[in-house]
């Protein structure tokens, strides 16, 4: 309302921010209304009409039954009574139907106003948003084509921004108006939520105080009608009645008296064997029938180990326990008594331990059982055992009732122990046994949670596939949460637990059908995530791609966030919900990548170290010292990994199962990812600089300078660094076996804890590591000088806390020695006053003798003067009987003809139960007959298939010896190719080196390809003209004693032949030259069309040979 006021009273308004804040705070107000609408229809469900017509059904039970009773001899009491109990029922019922329909109303109106004017407020969000961006980018685009008119411009964009304002101040005032609407229609509702709370008790505690008094007046009647029947018989009745209760800490009383205690032990006894009874129904009939049944073979042995558990041991526990109590009640005369306190410390402890491990197996009991009822030989089965089974229960019912009797057998040994005076024998042992069974009773509670829990996990473990871990054998994990998800596009499954979430793509309906086990809900699991990796969960804000989105962000900055799309919007906050609770619980709990004084801050207060290092470097003191390379070879990854999440989930680890190598690997692992190292960031500057370098070159610091630096670490540093010191000086101490020196250690050690910044990973080439490694060896080395103050300071802390621990203790057992004297002495005083109504009750009694004498002599009168007024009535009344006498013998006849009818009936009935009978004995003997050949059938197939499985074992490894021999002798004939191979590329490499050319030229071997020209090879160096030495690129000539010519020297001679020589005839055709020619010496000529190969008589302008009185071409002098 202020900030309604303060923006409504505003002028301007700094609307982006508002905005933004108003909108978060109704979405936050719709979230929670959203939740409170749904629990509210559940709440309005289970109080649905269905269960309230069953409470009416009870009450008119009551009352039929009440109006039966009351027309009885004697029976006006009870009558009257259960009437009574039958009205108040039916008012019960008549108020929770008037709060049933008012919380329907108030659904329904909440379900409105979130549905509609709440959501009004997301659309007027977008609205904004959108003329926001559309303002936005008309401002840019304007700002890029108009640069030149700026000044022209300027008032048309006052006005947008104007616009923009407005639109700004209308959307906060209508967000401020809508966020005070939802807080006043919360508040309003609310209250009706509380009123209607308020109204239905105050009208059933109106009802229940109007019967109080009544009810007080039977239970009165009925005590004196009790103790009326144990005084005439002379035999106790046990049974509790509701009066003078003396109040018991977690269950009721018992009624005091001079048998009170006989009366507890009694009824103690009496529930122990009707438990007892229902539990030899459990092992006797259930057990035995899946074990010994035909139906129930293909129920392997360990899943019928699963479902009955421990059934047969609490069963005998019981009936020790029962027959215990027995006999220390009915005792031989003259024989030593057992006390019932005796008789309950012998046996109780057994009885105790069953129950929590019959409890401890209950989730995965029910689990298995559900997992088989569906199938029909089962069903079968248990359809079977039901019919002979006359408790009514069926097997379920009856495997989770010891489960719901755990919790009663306190409130029954308190029973006890509040009728036992306190000079009784037992009343010592007693007082020791109720806390005792105080304490069973929260191991109970952690049992049937710890249970529950593990049936969880098993029930959805069934459905995902690809698992590389069992995840119900984690020690604390619970499930929380599992739904249908969209993440880029693909269909996906999520499931979370509280220590990790698992990301599974759902089965398609081909994989369903193929495969055995598969259903819609099932999936195969494809990422796992720790939600210890996980920062935060938050909205996506209505994105478009993701409307119903979450964003899942890692702690690790590298890792790109998971957004994934819920079906609809409430499954979106049922999600955030979960990722928040589940991150926040883990975050508490988290011990990895945390700093050591908030693990401290969660440890016990006589702890100077976390419990869990002091164990492993227990561990390791007593079992590792001896092992070679230790905190050099690394451990198991998988076991550092599960340990490191058991870690931060709270749990404790059994370091005793893992090798030492692994614990070794979880230390350094936490000290890797302390957010402050042990040697701190700030002092780390101050470890390098106090190395100074020795006579050899090499850093060292001195022992003063250790000691000075020790002293400033903080406090819980200071003792975890001592401890750990003083681990590694014992570990240096066997390097002659496990050849770890006060050296490689501090090697191994040093970057674990001394580095900068956020860990060992940071600027990793910039640590000074010879300084590092100097102080870690420093400090082994000098252990006693470094550590003498340390040390004594530690065991002072420790004595300090031990003894702040001890006196805590001991007031707590003061106070509670305090609160025993004050409830002895209150049960005496309760005692002493039930004397006194005792004794009150007596002089009543006697009073009411007194009046019940005075009222048998008016009765004697009264009967002398109705015998008078009877005898002058049977006068009257002795025609009328004749009449009757007369109808009567009417009625025996017909009575008489309707008895013989139905003793023909009867015979005829005989009759066939005889027949009957004979056809089942018949049956019986067919049946017997068919299992025996069947069980035949059945051996003789076991005994085939184990003869089947021998020979195709022998085949197997007959098989397995052939195809050894045959692969050898691959192998062998592989070899001999591979050798001829070899000897084959040798031969033919010494022939290639022997047929390798020779160049025309220099007569040397051609290595490389060379050049091939007028049928001969070359080397690329030599192949140049004779005359210029220039390297031949073009067409080439050869003179007759077979030097080569490049074209440009052959045209150059062929000019200056022409030039220089006599006049004479063409070479070829013999006539005189005219025209053209081509002349190649100074006495041969040729007309150019002349100028041809003597063979192929192609044109010998790219180049010729002269070779036997002719001139050829390049290619007809390479065939030559």
């Amino acid at each position: 309302m202020k900030r309604l006021k303060q923006i409504l009273g505003q002028k301007k308004v700094d609307a982006s921010p508002e905005i933004l804040e108003l909108t978060r705070i109704l979405e936050l107000e719709r979230t929670h209304l959203a939740l409170f609408s749904t629990r509210l229809a559940t709440q309005q469900e289970k109080s649905g009409a269905a269960n309230i017509e069953h409470g009416r059904m009870l009450a008119d039970a009551l009352h039929q039954y009440g109006t039966v009773v009351v027309k009885e001899e004697d029976g006006a009491l009870l009558g009257n009574c259960l009437m009574e109990v039958a009205e108040v029922e039916r008012h019960i019922q008549d108020s929770r139907a008037d709060l049933s329909g008012f919380l329907s109303k108030v659904e329904a109106q909440v379900s409105e106003f979130v549905n509609s004017e709440m959501e009004a407020g997301r659309v007027l969000k977008k609205k904004y948003d959108k003329a926001k961006a559309a303002a936005d980018k008309e401002a840019k685009k304007k700002s890029k084509n108009n640069k030149d008119k700026a000044d022209e411009d300027e008032d048309e964009e006052d006005e947008d921004v104007d616009k923009i304002d407005e639109v700004e101040e209308d959307t906060t005032k209508q967000l401020a108006e809508l966020t005070t609407a939802a807080s006043l229609r919360t508040l309003v509702h609310m209250c009706q939520y509380a009123d209607s709370l308020t109204q239905h008790y105050a009208n059933i505690m109106a009802r229940l105080s109007k019967a109080q008094p009544q009810i007080d007046k039977y239970k009165k009647q009925a005590q004196q009608q009790v103790e009326d029947y144990e005084r005439i018989t002379g035999k106790p009745l046990f049974v509790e009645i509701i009066n003078d209760y003396v109040p018991a800490v977690g269950g009721p009383g018992v009624p005091l008296g001079s048998d009170a205690k006989k009366r507890a032990v009694v009824e103690f006894a009496r529930r122990l064997k009707k438990n007892e009874d229902l539990l030899r129904m459990v092992v006797r009939n259930y057990q035995a029938e899946f074990k010994t049944n035909k139906l129930a073979s293909r129920v392997p042995e360990t899943d019928i180990g699963r479902i009955f558990g421990n059934a047969s041991e609490l069963y005998a526990a019981h009936t020790e326990l029962f027959e215990a109590v027995q006999a220390s009640m009915a005792h031989a005369p003259g024989s030593r008594r057992t006390l019932v306190s005796t008789a309950l410390a012998q046996h109780l402890p057994k009885f105790n331990a069953q129950y929590l491990k019959y409890i401890a197996n209950l989730g995965q009991a029910v689990d298995t059982l559900q997992k088989y009822e569906r199938t029909r030989h089962v069903a079968a089965l248990l359809k079977t055992c039901e019919d002979a089974d006359s408790s009514g229960y069926d097997l379920r019912a009856l495997l989770e009732h010891p489960a719901k009797v755990a919790r009663k057998i306190f409130d029954w040994v308190q029973n006890i122990f509040m009728a036992t005076t306190t000079s009784d024998p037992d009343f010592a042992e007693l007082d020791r046994l109720v806390d005792v069974m105080d304490t069973f009773r929260g191991q109970i509670d952690g049992a049937e949670k710890d249970s529950e829990r593990i049936g969880q996990l098993a029930r959805v473990s069934r459905r995902m596939f690809g698992l590389e871990e069992d995840i119900s054998k984690h020690p604390v994990r619970r499930f929380l949460k599992e739904g249908p998800v969209t993440i880029g596009g693909q269909a996906r499954i999520l499931v979370a637990f509280s220590d990790v979430l698992f990301v599974g793509t759902p089965f398609g309906l081909i994989e369903r059908a193929s495969m055995e086990g598969v259903d819609a809900d099932s999936a195969k699991v494809i990422q796992r995530i720790p939600m210890a990796d996980l920062k935060e969960a938050k909205d996506t804000e209505h994105s478009h791609a993701a409307p119903n989105g979450v964003t899942l962000v890692f702690t690790d900055t590298t890792k790109e966030p998971i957004i994934f799309n819920s079906p609809t919007s409430n499954e979106k906050y049922d999600w955030l919900l979960v990722f928040t609770d589940s991150i926040k619980k883990t975050a508490a709990k988290k011990v990895f990548g945390v700093t050591l004084e908030q693990i401290m801050q969660r440890a016990p207060v006589h702890e100077d170290i976390p419990p869990f290092m002091a164990q492993m470097l227990q561990h390791i003191e007593k079992k590792g010292l001896d092992t070679e390379g230790l905190f050099r070879i690394s451990g198991s990854v998988l076991r550092v990994r599960e340990s490191r999440d058991l870690l931060n989930q709270g749990a404790t680890l059994d370091w005793d199962e893992m090798d030492v190598h692994t614990v070794v690997g979880v230390m350094q692992l936490w000290f890797r990812e302390l957010v402050d190292p042990l040697l701190t960031n700030d002092l780390f500057s101050s470890w390098i600089a106090s190395c100074t370098e020795n006579k050899i070159g090499k850093p060292e610091p001195s022992p003063q300078d250790l000691h000075r630096l020790v002293g400033r670490l903080p406090r819980y540093h200071r003792f975890l660094l001592q401890r750990f010191i003083k681990l590694l000086v014992g570990v240096a101490s066997y390097s002659a076996v496990n050849k770890m020196r006060s050296s490689n250690l501090s090697i191994v050690v040093g970057p674990t804890i001394l580095y900068k910044a956020a860990g060992p990973s940071t600027t990793v080439l910039d640590l000074p590591f010879q300084q590092t490694y100097a102080v870690v060896q420093g400090l082994i080395d000098h252990y006693g000088t470094i550590f003498a103050d340390a040390e004594k300071e530690r065991e002072q802390f420790v004595q300090a806390e031990v003894v702040a621990a001890a006196e805590a203790e001991r007031r707590l057992k003061e106070d509670r020695a305090k609160r025993k004297a004050d409830e002895r002495a209150r049960r005496e005083r309760v005692e002493q006053n039930k004397k006194e109504d005792e004794e009150a009750k007596d002089e009543v009694l006697m009073k009411q003798r007194e009046v019940q004498r005075l009222s048998k002599r008016h009765d004697r009168e009264r009967k002398r003067a109705e015998e008078r007024a009877k005898f002058e009535a049977e006068e009257r009344l002795r025609e009328e009987t004749e009449r009757i006498n007369k109808m009567r013998d009417e009625e025996e006849e017909r009575r008489k003809r309707d008895d013989a009818r139905a003793a023909e009936l009867r015979r005829l009935e005989e009759d066939f139960a005889a027949e009957q009978k004979r056809f089942d004995s018949l049956e019986r003997a067919a049946l017997d007959s068919k299992a025996k050949k069947l069980k035949e059938i059945m051996d003789q197939e076991e005994k085939d298939r184990l003869e089947r499985e021998e020979r195709e074992k022998a085949d197997w490894e007959r098989r397995r010896k052939e195809e050894e021999e045959d692969r050898k002798q691959r192998q062998k004939a592989l070899d001999d190719e591979n050798e001829r191979d070899r000897q084959t590329r040798e031969t033919k490499r010494a022939q290639v080196a022997e047929a390798q050319p020779k160049c025309a030229a220099c007569q040397q071997p051609i290595a490389d390809d060379g050049v091939t020209a007028v049928g001969h090879k070359w080397h690329s160096s030599c192949f140049k003209c004779s005359r210029c030495s220039k390297a031949i690129a073009g067409s080439v000539s050869q003179t007759k004693d077979g030097k080569l010519l490049c074209s440009e020297c052959v045209a150059a001679s062929s000019s200056s032949g022409a030039a220089g020589a006599k006049s004479t005839n063409c070479a070829t055709c013999g006539k005189a030259l005219s025209g053209k020619i081509v002349r190649v010496a100074a006495d041969k000529a040729f007309h150019q069309p002349c100028f041809v190969c003597t063979k192929c008589k192609a044109s010998l302008a790219g180049g010729y040979l002269e070779a036997d009185g002719g001139m050829y071409c390049q290619p007809c002098a390479s065939s030559l």
